[in-house]
């Protein structure tokens, strides 16, 4: 059985140097927006993105690339508008 070293900086603990892609299985991008009175809740289904944890903690990234196209709010035309120039376009 291999074994894995944990490294603690600052008294957090870092996991070993190495790249993960999302699991979709446990991973959703959703935001929440107020507009006059109300939320609107929403979320990118479409998604990729991976966490690179480097041997020095400070120089690790997460990547991340959402498909504005597939936003979802539950409203098409809202849906629409926000991929009009207004917004993500």
């Amino acid at each position: 059985m291999a074994t894995t070293e944990t490294k603690t900086v600052n008294g957090i603990s870092v996991p070993p140097a190495g790249r993960w892609e999302f699991d979709k299985a446990h991973t959703s991008f959703s935001f929440v927006a107020r507009h006059m009175l109300s939320k609107v809740r929403g979320q990118f289904p479409e998604y990729e993105g991976s966490v690179e944890i480097a041997e020095k903690p400070e120089d690790s990234k997460i990547v991340v690339e959402l498909n504005s196209a597939a936003v979802t709010t539950g409203n098409e035309m809202r849906d629409g508008h926000l991929n009009s120039g207004d917004f993500f376009l």
